[in-house]
């Protein structure tokens, strides 16, 4: 419970969590700890991140001076993805009858509730109590990228539940009113948050999310976001401010530094194929207009996810990234059509998530964010193969004869 809560608010708290659960884990009984260790092997997304990983320890090997230092570097710097995947299976996969999954994903979903409306009073009223002043929100997060990439995540989780009915079985969200409250507001904070490429990412994933229930539904979603849209034009001032210098991109700062990185990003590329410069090793680039003052000091990232793994890692990298995103997108889609309604909810957001996120992953590095990173692959543990999903929702499912009881009293 206190990791949902850090994951919404501080890396350092969501780190100490972490590590205490570690240690449970480690000094559990051994038949317990060795039925974990088991059960790991059949984690969905465990292949594709160990290929990653052994993708990125061969890129810094092979940075200049063929250094083992750097490649164990290079592996230390995915800690925030293998310890928080490996220890979030581990409690989801062995949750006997959702005990711990359900009040989880309350509070998780409560807090990033939170999130939003502290988002949208910071943007709006352009209170920026902890951090610099963006012009776009941060929630209780240092910078806007971040603060989007965790709205995603919360944002698409709490509408697949709504969606597939799975708030039902959440501790004190089950009120239909109730949830679709904390869905709206976690869309506001994704909304405020303000990122045009979040902005993007959530339109795209919106869409996929209804032509996944129907096709209808697509055309009639296609109707309501260009509505949305032309209705916030005009009413909601940060979109005028943040696209209309998209209509003359060339003065537009954003714009044109991503030109300017991702002609660097991909000469370097072009300099190492194969294994690129290291994933520690991206240059840092200089572009004081780009520079937001107190906050940084220079460009240190392709803003891209594509491109920054491509110009450090190489084509090896860039090929096991790609099969790690589309297992996860296959394996949360899977899980989406799983007869139990709260798993198949949470496929279903995961995808819409991942979605989100890979097309915001086109203009933002925010794979390489470390608090993203955390609540991403925390939530990832949720997608469950299909023998534990069955036992799960074996688990968590009412009987027959009490859903007969529920619906016919007498």
């Amino acid at each position: 419970m206190a990791l949902t809560v850090c994951l919404c608010c501080t890396q350092t708290g969501s780190w100490l969590c972490l590590i205490a659960l570690l240690l449970v884990a480690l000094f559990s009984g051994s038949s317990e700890r060795n039925e974990r260790l088991a059960a790991l092997k059949q984690a969905p997304l465990l292949p594709p991140l160990l290929l990653y990983c052994f993708a990125v320890v061969v890129s810094g090997s092979f940075t200049p001076g063929w250094s083992l230092a750097e490649a164990f570097k290079a592996l230390v710097s995915l800690r925030g993805i293998l310890v928080t995947y490996l220890v979030a299976y581990q409690l989801f996969a062995h949750d006997s009858g959702t005990r711990l999954t359900l009040p989880a994903l309350s509070c998780l979903l409560f807090c990033g509730a939170l999130s939003g409306l502290f988002g949208l009073i910071q943007q709006v009223f352009n209170i920026h109590p902890f951090t610099y002043p963006f012009l776009q929100a941060t929630g209780f997060l240092n910078e806007p990228m971040s603060f989007a990439g965790l709205m995603q995540l919360t944002s698409f989780l709490a509408l697949g539940l709504l969606i597939q009915g799975g708030y039902k079985l959440l501790p004190l969200l089950s009120n239909k009113f109730a949830f679709a409250t904390i869905v709206l507001a976690n869309f506001l904070g994704l909304i405020f948050a303000s990122e045009r490429s979040a902005w993007l990412g959530m339109l795209c994933a919106l869409l996929c999310v209804c032509f996944y229930i129907s096709p209808r539904r697509f055309f009639e979603g296609l109707v309501a976001l260009a509505l949305l849209f032309a209705l916030a034009w005009f009413t909601v001032p940060v979109v005028q401010t943040r696209l209309s210098p998209l209509l003359n991109a060339k003065t537009d700062v954003g714009v044109t530094a991503r030109i300017n990185i991702w002609n660097q990003a991909w000469q370097l590329f072009q300099e190492h194929p194969m294994t690129g410069v290291g994933a520690l090793h991206f240059p840092r680039i200089d572009l004081p207009e780009a520079i937001v003052p107190g906050h940084s000091k220079d460009l240190n990232h392709a803003h891209s996810n594509y491109l920054q793994i491509l110009s450090t890692t190489g084509i090896l990298g860039f090929t096991s990234f790609l099969w790690l995103l589309i297992t996860a997108l296959t394996a949360a889609y899977r899980q989406a059509r799983s007869p139990s309604p709260l798993y198949a909810a949470i496929g279903l957001g995961l995808f819409g998530a991942m979605v989100s996120l890979a097309v915001a992953g086109l203009f933002e590095y925010n794979f390489g964010s470390g608090q993203v990173k955390l609540i991403q692959w925390f939530l990832l543990a949720l997608l469950l193969p299909s023998l534990v999903l069955a036992k799960h929702a074996s688990l968590a499912s009412p009987s027959t004869d009490s859903a007969r009881q529920l619906e016919n009293p007498e």
